[in-house]
């Protein structure tokens, strides 16, 4: 299958990610194993780590009290590929709890928290340094009800994101890496601190 979809591929570029186990699947049908590595963690808030909420130059409003197209646009410098289908649907869904941080009006992060099959998912929370990265998590984490764990994808790289999961003490359940077929897409990993997807791409 992997096979075919290299076929419809062409000379497009594919994304996607791979278990490490998997990367001697992916190297002889062309893959790359050139970028950034992420977790799947999840585990309960530590209350005591959540109780501390950065304040600063910027204040934590939710997404409804916005125009919503600053949040696309924002996310897309991000994510880098604008979808803002996606994101409309997963930020503005009747169950997901979503937050912006604004600073004189503009949009300096974001996170949605939305129920799972196994507790809440914070995913994605991006934001230009970590007090606003926190703030948003507290207010994110603040709607977990007790007893109920968050699920949260973090990139290594993002050294902050690795504090948040260690002041949680988060367990990582699963680690994969993003593979490519013909030019790796950069991130400012030091902006993303969960990913809301795990998906394969064509571009």
């Amino acid at each position: 299958m992997c096979r075919e979809a290299m076929k419809v591929m062409g000379d497009r570029n594919g994304t996607g990610n791979s278990v490490s186990n998997r990367f001697t699947f992916y190297i002889p049908l062309g893959w790359k194993i050139g970028s950034y590595t992420f977790h799947f963690n999840q585990g309960p808030v530590n209350p005591e780590f959540i109780a501390n909420v950065p304040k600063g130059d910027f204040e934590v409003v939710s997404a409804f009290e916005i125009e919503f197209n600053d949040v696309i646009a924002y996310d897309s410098e991000i994510h880098t590929v604008p979808r803002p289908i996606y994101i409309s649907n997963w930020a503005k869904h009747q169950i997901a709890n979503t937050y912006v941080a604004l600073k004189s009006g503009r949009v300096v992060g974001y996170g949605v928290l939305r129920p799972s099959d196994v507790g809440y998912k914070m995913q994605p929370l991006y934001a230009d340094d970590p007090k606003i990265a926190k703030a948003l998590f507290c207010r994110l984490a603040s709607h977990i009800p007790a007893g109920q764990v968050v699920n949260f994808t973090h990139p290594v790289g993002n050294e902050q994101a690795n504090a948040f999961v260690v002041g949680n003490k988060l367990t990582s359940l699963l680690s994969m890496t993003r593979v490519y077929t013909k030019w790796n897409i950069p991130v400012d990993i030091k902006r993303v601190y969960s990913l809301s997807t795990t998906e394969y791409g064509i571009i």
